[in-house]
């Protein structure tokens, strides 16, 4: 598991013989849909974990002080407005999503933590094959002093800038900035030639778009020494060109050639959604 960042890279530590971490999680969810486009989203869950003890004696910050238990109640509330032609691949239109969660409710929690989180991506058609988005989002979390295991910022999940793949930057508030120029290269229904038991062929939807992007962001890190951050409270960016490949699945493959702001490029590969 990774147990730390040390300049902006996960450090892992593996055991053949031991558990190093337990999670258990439990919850209750309410939704509602205002509307085609609206939804809503209220979360109530109870979450515990347990640490080895050598994992809390070489980072005795990924519980704070030394713990190797963490218990607590969340809460969070989510709106979501999902107004693009398409969920996998949008062409047009736009999405936003606001999620405000509190970590600890009662006085037995081991944390009280505050989140909000908001994005919103806008997506446009210049003509007939020419396609481009833009995408903003923001994280702010208190208080600055913060576990190892909640204080993700970029390189986690879907918060990535291209070119930095291989990093993860860690912080207590998030500004991000992302886009895409596509052009729609080819766009077809392909036959599939009959494999073993699939007796006649199949029809497969194949979609091609080359596309150029740019990515920029901001972590703003008050504890940057602690895991002796480079990247952190400063504007990092990467740019580049690759193919997004679509099929008939829940995403797209995605293949890009990036360079970032440090100097270094690389071929990076990527399966799924934008959110």
């Amino acid at each position: 598991i990774p147990y730390r960042t040390f300049q902006d890279k996960l450090v892992f530590v593996k055991s053949d013989e031991n558990i190093l971490l337990k999670r258990f999680s439990t919850k209750i969810v309410l939704r509602r849909r205002n509307n085609f486009y609206e939804r809503q989203r209220l979360e109530l869950s109870f979450n515990k974990e347990s640490l080895a003890d050598s994992i809390s004696g070489l980072n005795p910050n990924y519980f704070i002080n030394s713990a190797s238990k963490l218990k607590y109640f969340k809460a969070s509330y989510t709106f979501e407005g999902d107004h693009r032609d398409n969920t996998i691949y949008p062409s047009k239109g736009h999405y936003f999503i606001g999620k405000v969660s509190k970590l600890g409710l009662l006085k037995s929690d081991n944390i009280n933590q505050t989140e909000w989180y908001f994005s919103y991506a806008y997506y446009m058609k210049l003509n007939k094959r020419w396609l481009a988005d833009i995408n903003f989002r923001t994280k702010l979390t208190s208080p600055l002093l913060q576990p190892f295991a909640t204080s993700t910022a970029i390189g986690y999940k879907t918060d990535n800038i291209r070119g930095y793949d291989l990093y993860v930057i860690d912080g207590q508030k998030l500004g991000l900035f992302k886009s895409n120029l596509r052009y729609n290269l080819f766009d077809k229904n392909v036959k599939i030639p009959a494999i073993g038991k699939l007796k006649a062929a199949q029809i497969m939807p194949l979609a091609l778009y080359p596309k150029l992007f740019f990515d920029a962001g901001y972590v703003s890190n008050k504890n940057y020494m602690m895991n002796n951050s480079l990247l952190a409270n400063k504007v990092v960016a990467g740019y580049g060109f690759g193919l997004d490949i679509v099929s008939i699945y829940s995403g797209a493959l995605k293949i890009s050639y990036a360079f970032n702001n440090l100097g270094e490029k690389g071929l990076f590969f990527a399966y799924g959604r934008d959110f």
